[in-house]
């Protein structure tokens, strides 16, 4: 029967590699006639400015049409990176996670160094570290065991701890992401974040060093109350 399921998830394993990659092959289509026109469309917008002025009606209009365009690329060429990211596949035990950084502006956020921190802010380094790429792709994998106690075992792994958070340090170690939605890592499970945030961070480097200071709340400023002063009421 094992094999049978083993069997049954190869086959639907690589159905949906196909479909994803038909789907990818689709969507550079589209982004090469969406280019196309952007093309085609910054012509005419230089040809409509010389002959008509660059306020007039028509050229704003084309103008606006070009913008549209370009936030059409955009997420175009988001569903293209998303398509042509392999599936990925866990060995027995394996926790993975995996996905994408960008900027505000959606485009991708290289050599930042993600880590995972418990709730205080500390690194879990047996869950590993990952570095983005070029295209701002991340992944992480770790041996995790189950939580029930008594089960079986087939692997060495640590157990899995109750949730962790993403954490993303530039080439400096100071740190320019603090995700805020736990994460519960399980053996076989596969998890996919995108993260976005702002501009201004490049450089690979390694997890903060244990011994990491628990994140702080920041204090509160206190009133203090004295007695009244002499012939104060």
């Amino acid at each position: 029967m094992a094999d049978v399921e083993e069997r049954s998830d190869e086959v639907l394993f690589r159905a949906a590699a196909r479909a994803d990659a038909l789907r990818a092959v689709g969507l550079r289509g589209l982004e090469e006639a969406a280019r196309a026109r952007q093309i085609g469309l910054e012509r005419e917008h230089g040809r409509l400015s010389a002959a008509l002025g660059t306020d007039h009606p028509r050229t704003r209009a084309v103008a606006e049409q070009i913008r549209h365009g370009a936030e059409r690329l955009l997420h175009v060429g988001l569903e293209v990176a998303r398509a042509e990211t392999a599936a990925p596949r866990t060995e027995q035990g394996e926790w993975m996670l995996h996905g994408y950084v960008r900027d505000r502006d959606l485009n991708p956020v290289p050599d930042l160094t993600l880590s995972l921190v418990d709730a205080l802010g500390r690194v879990v380094k047996w869950l590993g570290s990952g570095c983005t790429d070029a295209k701002g792709y991340f992944r992480i994998v770790a041996k995790v065991a189950r939580a029930e106690t008594g089960a079986e075992r087939t692997v060495e792994a640590h157990p899995a701890p109750e949730s962790v958070y993403i954490r993303l340090t530039d080439a400096s170690g100071k740190q320019v992401y603090r995700g805020e939605e736990a994460i519960r890592p399980a053996p076989s499970q596969v998890e996919y974040r995108e993260i976005v945030l702002g501009r201004g961070a490049s450089g690979c480097a390694p997890p903060p060093s244990e011994p990491t200071e628990p994140d702080q709340p920041t204090p509160k400023k206190s009133r203090r109350r004295g007695k009244p002063r002499g012939g104060e009421r």
